[in-house]
């Protein structure tokens, strides 16, 4: 096995995440500029609203490339849907604002982020389906755990890159112009990795299962009529790991502003910290995943997740800023073991003929309500709710697991397909 063809789906995981976080950033700045909010509540709302959109697309994504890549293979589908993202990309800093256009400019942003919403719909699955499938036995989870720490990586380039450019302009340059050097930077990357996914491999399981002649005629049809119980458990499991990721992890600059009230930078630098103290558990969650079974990894997650639950919720609604802030931490490290697990976990549940498919319909039906509603439902709770809006929140996630373990306890007697 050539570890080089592991890099290949790096980069274009990385590009895609990165334009994701800067945009999740600027969500203020876009909602003023594409909207012509001027309240800072509101506008970030109308940001996240955007931001969501690019998620509730997702699965018509998933349809396409999970299509190509359980007919035409893994490779394809990698490339194809990057050409897709690269382009939505462009056109994001090309669109003049709502004061010069009016709606125009509302409308081109949500066409940019629908196209980038499809493609991300194709693009996350045939990583996390490329990475476990091209990786030898006994470091599929580690590697499959690396792909996702790589969403955390563009994420603290993101916000890196964010915090240079205040560093250097003043707040009515990037509203009037720097805000779309970003966007620039995240197309030229993308490019770069159309070029490297074009000298990609193919996956040694795909072409096995074609030189079977195992390979169907309709994947999507064939994964909902044989695999369904499969798709519910990994789609509810996704969804308690993706809403928390989303809000405490991905999100936690904008909940440390919108939520906690804390300074632009200081949010900056902390998110940071957040995502770097996280990475490191993420990865080990991947490395023992492969080696515990797989039952008894989703029981001691989901009474981890628990456990922290509890305690966090009770350090963020404290007065402390530091209990705060540690909270947020110990939170976001335990849905990083979610998210470090969730790809070898899905590698194991879902068969090679309709893998692209089944792993991008059990991440994208779950990613569209975490990530297309999920910001905006918690920043909802805490209005009207206040502080008990957190419990709430964090009580729906630990429910949602819980489901997810039971569905899983039921279905894997059954469904012996964990090898």
């Amino acid at each position: 096995m050539k570890y080089k063809w592991l890099v290949i789906p790096f980069i274009g995981n990385m590009f895609e995440w990165y334009e994701f976080a800067i945009f999740s950033s600027l969500a203020v700045i876009i909602g003023k500029l594409f909207f012509n909010s001027a309240d800072h509540f509101s506008a970030t709302m109308l940001g996240f609203l955007i931001y969501g959109i690019a998620y509730v697309v997702r699965p018509l994504g998933t349809f396409i490339f999970g299509y190509i890549g359980d007919k035409k293979g893994r490779k394809e589908a990698l490339s194809s849907s990057l050409i897709l993202m690269c382009f939505g990309t462009l056109l994001i800093p090309l669109i003049p604002s709502y004061e010069t256009i009016g709606r125009l400019s509302s409308i081109l942003l949500i066409l940019a982020r629908i196209l980038q919403g499809i493609s991300f719909g194709g693009e996350f699955s045939s990583v996390v389906t490329y990475t476990c499938e091209t990786a030898p036995n006994g470091k599929k989870g580690l590697l499959g755990s690396l792909q996702i720490a790589t969403v955390l990586v563009a994420i603290i380039l993101g916000i890196g890159t964010i915090n240079i450019l205040h560093y250097f302009y003043s707040e009515e340059e990037i509203l009037l112009f720097a805000w779309k050097i970003p966007f620039f930077l995240a197309f030229f990357t993308g490019v770069f990795g159309i070029y490297v996914r074009s000298h990609a491999a193919e996956t040694t399981d795909f072409l096995k299962a074609k030189t079977e002649g195992k390979l169907v005629k309709n994947p999507f049809i064939y994964f909902f009529k044989n695999y369904f119980t499969i798709f519910i458990t990994c789609a509810t499991i996704f969804l308690s790991i993706s809403l928390g990721a989303q809000t405490f992890t991905i999100g936690s600059k904008s909940v440390l502003e919108t939520i906690f009230h804390f300074k632009q930078k200081t949010a900056s630098h902390l998110s940071i910290l957040i995502c770097v103290i996280t990475i490191p558990f993420m990865i080990l969650a991947g490395f023992y995943v492969e080696r515990i079974a797989l039952k008894k990894f989703r029981i001691g997650y989901t009474v981890l997740l628990l456990i922290v639950s509890v305690i966090s919720c009770c350090l963020m609604t404290s007065e402390s800023t530091n209990l705060i802030i540690l909270g947020i931490i110990l939170i976001s490290i335990v849905f990083g073991c979610g998210n470090g697990s969730y790809p070898y976990y899905f590698y194991k549940k879902i068969p090679t003929e309709v893998r692209d498919t089944g792993v991008g319909f059990s991440i994208a039906i779950p990613g569209m309500i975490a990530g297309g509603f999920g910001m905006v439902f918690f920043m909802k709770l805490f209005q009207i709710y206040n502080l008990t809006g957190i419990y709430i929140f964090v009580a729906i996630i630990n429910m949602i697991s819980i489901v997810g373990l039971l569905l899983d306890m039921k279905y894997s007697k059954v469904e012996k397909m964990y090898g």
